[in-house]
């Protein structure tokens, strides 16, 4: 039997086999993870743009953003420079990003309830995260990670 973590599927089957191998060449640069997490950012609100010009090249922004998303991290810890304005600043970034796809994609579709309902849930799963963080809880993600919410 195989056996499958099952926590952030898409990353560990395929953004971080993409995302290491590079963090590892990128560590002997002086390319910074708080550079790479800005140009995740970036790639990210192209993508919900790019869902009003062509949806394909939408699909393609936001396949490069969540390898970013996992090379900013993977770098930082390759090449040991974790921290804790670090990961804030990616997961608020995550979270502009995310209202934007959602909402671009919510206007392109004209599904504003479906998109509101869309955007409540993705909020809530992070909020409840940090929450429970913030208590001294173990929140893991379950089936829903923001590799496959995205």
């Amino acid at each position: 039997m195989i056996n499958i973590n099952w926590e952030y599927i898409l990353t560990n089957l395929v953004y971080r086999r993409i995302s290491v191998p590079l963090a590892r060449k990128l560590s002997k640069t002086r390319i910074s993870p708080n550079f790479v997490t800005m140009v995740a950012f970036i790639v990210g609100l192209s993508s919900a743009i790019a869902v009003f010009y062509n949806l394909i090249l939408s699909v393609v922004l936001i396949f490069i953003s969540q390898i970013l998303d996992c090379l900013d991290g993977d770098l930082a810890r390759i090449s040991g420079k974790t921290s804790a304005k670090g990961a804030y600043l990616d997961r608020l970034l995550d979270r502009f990003v995310d209202f934007a796809l959602i909402f671009s994609i919510s206007a392109y579709s004209n599904l504003w309830i479906e998109g509101f309902l869309a955007l409540f849930a993705a909020l809530m799963v992070s909020a409840t995260r940090l929450m429970a963080e913030k208590e001294g809880l173990s929140c893991k993600v379950g089936i829903a990670g923001r590799d496959t919410r995205i």
